[in-house]
Parts: C-alpha cells; sequence; structure tokens
C-alpha cells in the first residue's frame, strides 16, 4: 500500500511539474498537465524540448522580466551586465537624475 501512494505521489508531482514548464514556457498549463499524465518523465523530456510562445516572450520583453542579448539573441535576467552565452557586456539602464 505504501509503495503504491509513494508512486501516486510521485505521479501527480511529475505532472505538475510539467504543467509548471509548459506555463513557464508561455503554453497551456492543462497541456503539460496531460503531457505529464500520459508521458510520465518522457513528458519533462518533450517539453525541455518545446519552444517559448514568441508572444509570451515579447511580453516579458516588454515587463521588464527579461531581456535578450544584443549579441546572439539569448533570454537574460534583467540585471544581468554580462551574457552568460556569449560573454559580451553590456551597460545597465542608467537613470535619470533631476
Amino acid at each position: 500500500m505504501v509503495m503504491i501512494l509513494g508512486a501516486l505521489t510521485l505521479k501527480i508531482l511529475l505532472c505538475l511539474l510539467c504543467a509548471h514548464a509548459m506555463q513557464s514556457k508561455g503554453r497551456s498549463w492543462w497541456a503539460g498537465l496531460i503531457l505529464g499524465l500520459l508521458l510520465n518523465v518522457f513528458g519533462i523530456l518533450i517539453i525541455m524540448l518545446i519552444k517559448p510562445n514568441a508572444e509570451f516572450t515579447e511580453q516579458q520583453i516588454r515587463e521588464g522580466r527579461i531581456k535578450k542579448c544584443p549579441n546572439c539573441d539569448w533570454n537574460l535576467k534583467p540585471d544581468a551586465v554580462v551574457c552568460r552565452f556569449c560573454h559580451s557586456e553590456f551597460l545597465p539602464p542608467q537613470t535619470v537624475m533631476d
């Protein structure tokens, strides 16, 4: 009985992980949940290969949650001053002093 509960708990956690991963890429939370339910660990691998939704990425850039490297076009944290992929440096946004 304990083994069944443990396996069921693991299955639920994998489904929720898949759903969260899909939502973080701008995709449907429910699609991630179903993918995790049907494919288990393979669902996570498939989600890793799915590209983020372009509209979702543009929305994150407008809101200032991410920024793009001008050289390699990777998504970076907004406070990054060096790209972790191409190692190019860019200046942080300057504040205007009155």
